[in-house]
């Protein structure tokens, strides 16, 4: 899935190497919507949150504009699929 197929034209997306800040800024253009982080192929890879971002920035004790979107996420959607894949296999 491509992140334009996941992205409506009332959501939104940004890659991995877009400033904190910036993404902020991009959720309070988007307030009812998760952001949708895209990698380089344009695959999605993690969806975040406001409340995301500003924990990265508290957490790395950084200000906004000096770490990006991949540092606020916690694992990958690819992660994600492969542990629910072990968690039903296990059952």
């Amino acid at each position: 899935m491509k992140a334009t197929q996941l992205v409506t034209r009332n959501g939104a997306g940004c890659s991995m190497v877009v400033p904190l800040e910036q993404a902020l800024q991009i959720t309070r253009e988007f307030p009812d919507s998760g952001l949708v982080v895209i990698d380089n192929a344009g695959m999605p890879v993690r969806s975040i949150t406001d409340r995301d971002l500003a924990r990265a920035a508290f957490t790395q004790a950084v200000a906004l504009y000096d770490s990006c979107v991949e540092y606020a996420m916690t694992f990958r959607l690819d992660c994600d699929a492969q542990r629910s894949r072990a968690a039903t296999a296990g059952q």
